[in-house]
């Protein structure tokens, strides 16, 4: 959890809390998510950019949601999904199970960019997955 205001910030959480949050007002941040712990149950993580830019880097094994907004500004997906005025959601290809992660994402007159990571992935305990199924 933190905020970029008028500053160039990198956030990697090790920790999950109840929910993240980042907030980017004027500045840039890289918000990687990966070394973050399989959550068990979903976890809330909210990314606003105004007239600033984020790029969030998540697992690519884990279940996922990202439901994007964008008003004056674009918000674009790994599969290059771009939104750019209104909503957009993405669930990655042949994702099974519910999402561990919730992506909340708000470009306004930002630009928000999700990547996947390209380095070992570590799957979700199934202890996790079926928590989630509940």
């Amino acid at each position: 959890t933190g905020s970029a205001v008028m500053s160039d910030r990198r956030y990697t959480p090790t920790e999950a809390a109840q929910r993240l949050k980042y907030d980017v007002i004027f500045g840039r941040a890289e918000i990687d998510l990966t070394l973050l712990p399989a959550p068990r149950t979903p976890l809330p993580v909210e990314v606003n950019a105004v007239f600033g830019t984020a790029v969030v880097t998540v697992n690519p094994t884990w279940p996922m949601v990202v439901e994007a907004t964008a008003a004056f500004g674009d918000v674009r997906m790994p599969d290059q999904t771009v939104a750019a005025f209104g909503t957009a959601t993405y669930r990655p290809k042949g994702q099974l199970g519910p999402p561990l992660i919730r992506l909340s994402v708000n470009g306004v007159f930002g630009s928000v960019q999700i990547v996947e990571s390209r380095g070992s992935a570590i799957e979700p305990p199934p202890e996790a997955i079926s928590a989630a199924l509940r």
